[in-house]
């Protein structure tokens, strides 16, 4: 049963696309691990008690009311996994190191910074946060209409040759207006985007590159989660 569980977290954990199917496994695979090694460890007491007491105590531990507090910090660890994810592959509903899509290229690195923040801090609101963006997918038409209020509009439209650097901040979305795109701003005229023409994440100028996407009118829209 054990070998069963482990496959299906790494099923899970190297299978780029974010299904729900997926998710289901990976729990799944965790629950099968967790009972067979209390099963293993039935006989020898303390084993079994911290077995036992595990799940509760994370389950108090998620659910403390302790909000994210340092969102200064979280925007720049955010902005720095989005570079770090420059040149990855294109895979269409990908939101891993194997793969991104262009909705899955901002919901990773946020997921990333938040993973960061966790284990620098400790504050449970950044594990919480993981866990809210890994289950519930959002596509980039999802993010344009304030899908479980991850994201709202910012009043500035138009296409991104046109749009003014100073009137949007750095980790801000510009989703185009038929939803099927997004790219996200990383400050200095430049944005990043899992781009399904050239097969990889790009970073580009507007002003310098050429992309058919910059032409197309957007909107621009901000995660609430770096500024709430």
């Amino acid at each position: 049963m054990i070998i069963v569980g482990v496959c299906l977290i790494l099923l899970t954990l190297l299978h780029p696309v974010n299904r729900a199917s997926l998710r289901i496994a990976g729990i799944v695979g965790i629950c099968l691990v967790w009972v067979s090694l209390l099963i293993k460890c039935r006989r020898k007491s303390t084993p079994s008690v911290i077995l036992l007491a595990l799940p509760v105590v994370l389950t108090i531990y998620l659910v403390i009311p302790v909000r994210v507090s340092d969102h200064q910090a979280l925007r720049s660890a955010y902005l720095e996994e989005l570079e770090k994810l420059d040149g990855t592959r294109y895979v269409w509903g990908g939101e891993s190191k194997l793969g991104v899509d262009c909705s899955g290229l901002p919901r990773l690195a946020l997921r990333q910074a938040h993973c960061r923040r966790f284990f620098s801090t400790g504050n449970p609101g950044h594990a919480r946060a993981w866990l809210n963006s890994w289950w519930f997918d959002s596509s980039a038409d999802a993010l344009a209409n304030d899908y479980r209020g991850f994201t709202w509009p910012v009043d500035v439209e138009g296409t991104l040759q046109d749009i003014d650097p100073k009137t949007i901040n750095p980790g801000d979305l510009a989703i185009t207006e038929n939803g099927v795109h997004l790219l996200v701003f990383l400050g200095d005229g430049k944005w990043i985007q899992a781009d399904p023409g050239p097969n990889k994440v790009l970073i580009q100028d507007p002003k310098v590159d050429s992309s058919g996407w910059f032409k197309m009118k957007s909107t621009i829209h901000r995660w609430r989660e770096l500024y709430k």
